[in-house]
């Protein structure tokens, strides 16, 4: 997801309502909603990639491809 905003805003909604069968998931960058926020406006790009990797590679559902879906910073990021 782009700066200031976190997993639950409009576009992933609307993804997950357009294909509610398949496995849509939003990378988080923090532990809540307030420290995502501010992670995704002050927190480097570089730790917030690692972050993303991590999160993938412990996903065994993305372990054979997957497609990604950013927007603003989240398309950066991806």
């Amino acid at each position: 997801h782009g700066i200031n905003s976190k997993c639950d805003d409009p576009i992933t909604l609307m993804i997950k309502a357009a294909f509610p069968s398949t496995y849509v998931r939003c990378m988080s960058t923090g532990v809540n909603d307030v420290h995502e926020i501010k992670r995704s406006i002050l927190g480097s790009l570089t730790a917030q990639v690692d972050d993303m990797a991590k999160q993938i590679l412990a996903d065994e559902r993305l372990a054979h491809g997957f497609n990604v879906v950013g927007t603003s910073q989240g398309g950066l990021l991806a």
